[in-house]
């Protein structure tokens, strides 16, 4: 099979909004991504990866998804979106209905599903993904119930939810932007999909998105998604550390953490490295100093404790042994040895595979989650085995009237 497919995707992130419009092309035995074009805009509004602000959310988006459409040519009226703060859980939950007719059909495996959906609704939970882990006919247990014989069909289900009224905030925003949401995919889940590669994603393997205000967790059983977390603490909480502890503006703390920062003390390169910086309201007068050293304990520090709340969550998860860490904090000096260490696990730092069309700048784990939004839109591969409840559709016509309602609404 060879089949390409074009989608355009939204990832709005604590520090930076990503527009990506691209397609999937599928052959065997992998996948390749082709972008035909990136916008990024700083991301404002949004706070923790959680929105603050629609206003100020809504000007950073449009002046994003404006950028891709003028590079494409033409209208983006729907994406497939995430949110990193959109504090995922996971529920595991058991149900069983009478096969109807003898021989279990896809309305056996869809009423039983719906019976799931409905008992993990709760008035604080939406619930975004539905990945069916274990099916039992009469007993038997298989991974594909559709035509055995049997009475009852049993299932055991990954339910992943998130806080109601942050879906409810972004699916708000998407509407003032007039974009049609096809469906919402939590972080974790999308920057998995952008870096592992075919054998990673059969393995138990686990992927943290270290992002700007949340690291993002997702766990895979054989193929089979089977949790996602969210810990509110980022590379802007390591920002802010640094600005607390040199007073430099955060623009430069953000600089000399990128450009000299580690994760390590002992093992950082040059630790007797000065490093010029500037303080806030002083660019024009002397510089200060701090060593390679002293920058890289401050962040070791913050790291030290994202990786402990890391560990704690994967208490329960021995099984898996593969370690992927992507997002933006991924390629910081020694961040592989530091998690390692941490949590006991064969570690690599990931970015996007099999992906074309990205200039070499944007080839980080920076845009793993995009990346993987795409291959998750693109192809039923994926989210077949991971529903996503949230999929509609909507007319050309009908969305570009919303614009002209959203822009009358909001800015007369």
């Amino acid at each position: 099979m060879n089949l390409q497919k074009t989608q355009a995707v939204l990832d709005i992130g604590s520090s930076q909004i990503t527009c990506m419009v691209g397609s999937v092309k599928w052959h065997s035995p992998a996948e390749t991504v082709n972008i035909k074009t990136v916008s990024i805009n700083a991301a404002k509004g949004v706070e923790k990866g959680r929105i603050v602000n629609i206003q100020q959310a809504r000007q950073s988006i449009e002046k994003c998804i404006e950028s891709a459409e003028k590079k494409i040519g033409e209208r983006i009226t729907s994406m497939v979106a995430c949110l990193a703060g959109s504090i995922p859980k996971s529920h595991w939950i058991s149900k069983s209905v009478p096969v109807a007719s003898k021989k279990v059909s896809d309305s056996d495996i869809a009423k039983l599903l719906d019976v799931c959906k409905k008992a993990s609704a709760t008035e604080d939970a939406a619930l975004l993904h539905v990945t069916p882990c274990n099916y039992f006919v009469d007993t038997v247990g298989t991974r594909n119930p559709k035509g055995l014989i049997g009475k009852t069909l049993e299932g055991r289900v990954h339910m992943t939810t998130c806080d109601t009224f942050c879906l409810q905030n972004l699916t708000e925003l998407l509407d003032v932007c007039s974009i049609e949401k096809q469906d919402i995919v939590v972080t974790g889940l999308a920057s998995s999909l952008g870096v592992m590669d075919e054998e990673e994603y059969k393995m138990s393997t686990i992927v943290i998105d270290l992002g700007g205000g949340a690291t993002s967790i997702a766990v895979f059983f054989k193929g089979t998604f089977v949790y996602a977390k969210n810990i509110l603490l980022g590379g802007q909480h390591i920002t802010n550390d640094i600005v607390s502890a040199t007073s430099a503006s955060v623009a430069e703390a953000e600089r000399i953490k990128i450009k000299y920062g580690s994760a390590m003390v002992a093992q950082c390169l040059s630790p007797s490295t000065v490093i010029e910086y500037y303080r806030a309201g002083e660019k024009y007068s002397n510089a200060h100093l701090i060593t390679k050293k002293e920058l890289s304990t401050i962040i070791n520090r913050r790291l030290e404790q994202i990786f402990d709340k890391i560990d704690t969550a994967l208490k329960d998860f021995t099984f898996a042994s593969r370690l992927i860490v992507t997002g933006g904090g991924a390629h910081m000096e020694n961040i592989d040895i530091l998690a390692t260490q941490k949590l006991k696990r064969k570690v690599r730092t990931g970015k996007p595979i099999n992906t074309f069309g990205l200039k070499p700048s944007y080839r980080t784990g920076r845009f793993s989650s995009a990346v993987g939004l795409l291959r998750y839109s693109s192809s039923d591969k994926y989210n077949h085995h991971v529903y996503g409840v949230l999929r509609q559709a909507r007319s050309h016509g009908d969305t570009l009237l919303k614009r002209l309602y959203n822009w009358w609404k909001y800015e007369i």
